[in-house]
């Protein structure tokens, strides 16, 4: 009976790893900076996610700098770009846009009408000496839903909506 109860501990445990994700269960540093303004901020992921403080930073790292509007992003958007940052030894991702007003979105050619900016799920940006091909297949391998790729433009889009991939 001892040796039952052994193997079902065990066997639970390696259940709640496997289904954890790893940035819940590791530290994971996230560290981003904005190409518009050079604002950075560096935070730390750990057993039970982001400080509230540290989502408010982020929150403010990724806001409409046009219009000066902040929305609460996606946890799992963060998630993703910390997994992303992780495969380039932490390499601060230089942030292009983050989320957008609806009235900021229209006005940038080519922006899709339903994007994921708008809803504070989509990041575009890039990571300094690292090719952008490398990013989006980086992206695709961490649990990134939509991936963009822009090679003329020299970024990824990365948003957190069901699985599809366009170049532009």
């Amino acid at each position: 009976m001892y040796q039952r109860r052994n193997f079902m501990a065990a066997l639970a445990a390696q259940s709640f790893l496997l289904a954890t994700p790893a940035v819940a269960r590791a530290k994971t540093v996230l560290e981003l900076e904005r190409q518009r303004t050079g604002e950075k901020f560096r935070c730390e992921f750990g057993r039970r996610g982001l400080k509230d403080k540290d989502l408010t930073s982020l929150n403010w790292i990724l806001r409409d700098v046009s219009a000066g509007a902040v929305k609460s992003m996606d946890i799992e958007l963060y998630e993703v770009l910390a997994r992303i940052q992780a495969q380039f030894s932490g390499a601060p991702l230089m942030i292009k846009s983050g989320y957008r007003t609806q009235k900021t979105n229209s006005s940038i050619r080519g922006a899709a009408r339903r994007s994921k900016h708008v809803e504070g799920r989509a990041v575009d940006f890039t990571i300094k000496g690292v090719k952008t091909y490398d990013l989006v297949k980086v992206a695709q391998a961490n649990g990134a839903g939509g991936v963009g790729y822009y090679p003329r433009r020299g970024f990824i889009h990365v948003d957190t909506g069901q699985e599809r991939y366009w170049r532009r």
